[in-house]
């Protein structure tokens, strides 16, 4: 049950907990929906290269059939493996596992069939050339324009990204010594420290996620009740996890020069713009 319902998160299912009174810890119920996305690109990767086999094995046009297959059998695993998977403490939907984790297949067979055919003629038999060329002129300039600026946003969203993977690094090289702590105190050997180590590798993109939503002013929560942005911390009791203790503790106004970052990226956007 825990591995399937590991591989359910990864997918994007979140978990509802109901979890009684154990010993000294108290009753735990809601929802866990913190995705590790760092694990998702495993079966994106493999998702990825099914796409591309899928490509060099249909026909010009036929590609969505496969692609509809394996959706409809992925569907299928997932729904079994929920079913499998609900116990006492943690349960999923089996409505949502048959319809959440097809993000995960659609994205990585249709990167990968792109990626091996290189058109979209030989994916879905339409010729976009040949689609453009019915419009005028003006619209087909309007069409680049607008093209542009799409890139353009996703230029600033990727100098974002580096921004909030640099305040990450600086965050957790700062409360370095509050990591190793945590740690130290959960004792967990060598065969549990690896584990742990590999989850946290597993949720890096998430707090480079959470950096950069912090540096943009909108902070961010870990759950009910807690509050992390730019006036202040406000995280209440966190589960041990040792890289819970690199969460920023900024002050008003000093956090306010993280706004530097995000001001930068849509700067670089701004450029790349203007030069394209």
């Amino acid at each position: 049950p825990v591995a399937g319902h590991t591989w359910l998160l990864v997918h994007g299912l979140p978990l509802a907990m109901d979890i009684p009174t154990q010993g000294a810890f108290s009753a735990i119920s809601g929802t866990m929906s913190l995705i590790p996305l760092g694990l998702t690109l495993i079966p994106l990767a493999l998702c990825y290269r099914s796409g591309r086999r899928l490509a060099r094995a249909s026909y010009e046009g036929q590609f969505w059939q496969p692609l509809l297959g394996g959706m409809g059998a992925y569907a299928l695993v997932t729904v079994a493996i929920s079913a499998l998977s609900t116990g006492d403490y943690f349960a999923t939907s089996p409505v949502f596992a048959a319809l959440i984790p097809l993000w995960v297949v659609a994205l990585g067979v249709l990167a990968g069939g792109y990626a091996e055919s290189g058109s979209l003629a030989a994916m879905i038999g339409v010729n976009a050339a040949d689609w453009v060329k019915k419009f005028s002129q003006y619209s087909r300039w309007a069409g680049s324009y607008i093209w542009a600026a799409v890139r353009a946003a996703l230029v600033s969203v990727l100098a974002l990204g580096a921004g909030g993977a640099l305040l990450l690094a600086l965050t957790v090289f700062w409360h370095w010594d509050d990591v190793i702590a945590l740690y130290q105190t959960l004792r967990a050997g060598a065969v549990g420290g690896t584990a742990l180590t590999l989850l946290q590798l597993g949720l890096i993109p998430n707090f480079v996620i959470y950096a950069m939503a912090w540096s943009s002013g909108a902070g961010f929560a870990l759950g009910t009740g807690t509050s992390i942005d730019l006036t202040g911390t406000d995280a209440g009791v966190m589960p041990a996890l040792p890289i819970l203790g690199a969460l920023p503790h900024a002050s008003y106004p000093l956090g306010l020069l993280a706004l530097v970052v995000p001001v930068a990226a849509g700067a670089v956007g701004g450029w790349w713009f203007f030069r394209e």
